[in-house]
């Protein structure tokens, strides 16, 4: 739906000239305002998630697919933690997104790790960036990066920290990224999942439930009304291009 003022002025003569081209898209010269809104809170549910798969997909291929798993792959993992957590999916891929970054990150250990951050999350109630980060740092470097997350209360012994070193010293990095992980999961692990399996988190989930119709109908109307946005915004260029002539 567009909005036009059609008043008497001097950009009328252009409106006239133009208006041709702008019946090849059937646009509705009414007020709609209700459904306007309506349909711009369904189609910013759906750009939300939109734009953090295409971040994803762009990440997959600017770190070469270190991880060894593709956007479909990751989006249903995803979707499956969302299952099981109040992390809504569009959150958990932008974690994806960031945990990939760190590229020595296996895809045998990335789900590993990915549960891993939901819990710390959940556990130290902060967001999944700062988590992501604190462990991709520790993952990717283990000898210093459990220093980091000890920094952080993460507690490690001098046994684990001997083992972790001995294994990235003869090369085997996932062999001390299983242990730092084995650490957390002992620590952490089922904290997020536990929050979720509460009379608050059922709530949290059928909020996320609603987000997902929200994007999928908006989805519907995004991808439909694609073709007249190409063409109306190339019929206002002309416009501005005409008045600016």
């Amino acid at each position: 739906t567009v909005f036009v003022d059609l008043e008497e002025n001097n950009a009328l003569k252009t409106w006239k000239k133009f208006k041709k081209e702008l019946d090849k898209y059937e646009v509705v010269l009414i007020d709609t305002a209700g459904r306007h809104d309506l349909d711009k809170d369904l189609v910013d549910a759906y750009a939300v998630q939109e734009q953090a798969e295409a971040r994803l997909e762009a990440t997959i291929k600017s770190t070469g697919s270190a991880a060894g798993l593709t956007s479909d792959q990751l989006i249903d993992m995803a979707k499956g933690l969302q299952g099981v957590t109040k992390f809504g999916d569009e959150a958990i891929i932008g974690a994806e997104s960031l945990l990939l970054t760190f590229k020595d990150i296996g895809g045998d250990i990335f789900p590993r790790a990915l549960e891993s951050i939901l819990d710390v999350s959940e556990a130290m109630g902060q967001d999944l960036k700062s988590s992501t980060v604190q462990l991709g740092k520790a993952l990717n470097d283990p000898v210093g990066g459990i220093a980091a997350l000890t920094r952080v209360g993460i507690q490690f012994t001098d046994k684990q920290k001997d083992m972790i070193k001995a294994l990235v010293d003869t090369g085997d990095v996932a062999g001390a990224q299983g242990i730092i992980l084995e650490e957390l999961e002992s620590q952490f692990g089922g904290v997020a999942a536990a929050a979720a399996d509460t009379a608050t988190g059922g709530i949290v989930q059928l909020s996320n439930a609603s987000g997902d119709l929200k994007e999928a109908l908006g989805k519907i109307i995004a991808e439909g009304t694609q073709p007249v946005v190409t063409g109306l915004t190339e019929f206002i260029e002309k416009i501005t291009e005409a008045i600016e002539a």
